[in-house]
């Protein structure tokens, strides 16, 4: 079978739209502030990615931890809003790549499968 990856990577700009429309949502709130930086962590069982945010105007720096599946549901919410073209069938992850977020797109696998056979 032919297998396809595709990764869409996010600059912080977009990622902050990413998570404001997605706690708009949600009801849930992010501080203010621009992302400055972005690391990843284990919790536990679970993989988080903390953004940095500095606000300008209050010249604060404030931190916000985002689980691994509410990442991959904001950029997937904002590839939607924005028309990117997605495909439904494919297995989506989120990364950390040179300081910004991506979403790995694996089509022609399960979606619970490795790449590999």
């Amino acid at each position: 079978m032919t297998k396809e990856f595709r990764r869409i990577t996010f600059s912080k700009k977009t990622l902050r739209k990413a998570v404001d429309g997605c706690s708009a949502a949600t009801g849930d709130s992010i501080p203010g502030g621009d992302i400055v930086s972005i690391s990843s962590a284990r919790e536990g069982a679970d993989f988080r990615f903390e953004l940095e945010l500095f606000d300008y105007v209050g010249k604060k720096n404030r931190k916000f931890r985002l689980s691994e599946a509410d990442a991959l549901e904001a950029l997937i919410q904002y590839c939607l809003a924005n028309k990117v073209a997605l495909p439904r069938n494919s297995r989506k992850s989120v990364r950390l790549i040179d300081g910004n977020l991506a979403m790995d797109i694996f089509m022609g696998v399960d979606k619970d499968s490795n790449f590999e056979e």
